[in-house]
């Protein structure tokens, strides 16, 4: 873990850890040469000794700077100091993934609740299923029961 306030290659300021992924975590920080907030991906300790781990975090710098598009965050710059090996993106405020897809569980299952038949009774009457919130003309037994 990297400690807030340190400054990466004098030119990056660690801010606040702001997640975390399988071989790193991610920290808010600032770029003090252009006076903005950037994403910093720290590789994990117990990968900085691995060359295979350092090797596969500068390919994924490297193939994530040569993407251009909208929906991709942006690589800055990729580095090392003093044994952290880093990456400096484009930070993007907001939720996050993991948040964003909860929530859209959420309401979709919400929707799908409130928009279809999950609650059937078996009508005593008649012996058809009904939904409370659609009634048939041809039984009356939910307005019987209301009353």
């Amino acid at each position: 873990m990297v400690k807030d306030g340190i400054y990466l290659s004098g030119r990056y300021q660690v801010l606040s850890k702001i997640g975390a992924g399988g071989m790193a975590d991610v920290y808010k920080g600032k770029d003090t040469m252009l006076n903005r907030y950037v994403a910093i991906k720290v590789l994990k300790k117990e990968y900085r000794e691995d060359e295979n781990f350092v090797r596969k975090f500068r390919t994924e710098a490297q193939s994530a700077a040569g993407l251009l598009n909208p929906n991709v965050v942006n690589v800055y710059d990729v580095g090392e100091d003093r044994g952290l090996y880093y990456m400096v993106m484009e930070l993007v405020e907001g939720i996050t993934l993991k948040e964003y897809i909860e929530g859209q569980i959420i309401s979709q299952r919400d929707y799908q609740h409130r928009n279809t038949d999950v609650h059937r009774y078996r009508c005593s009457t008649c012996g058809k299923y009904h939904s409370p919130r659609y009634q048939t003309a041809e039984c009356n037994y939910f307005q019987r029961r209301q009353s």
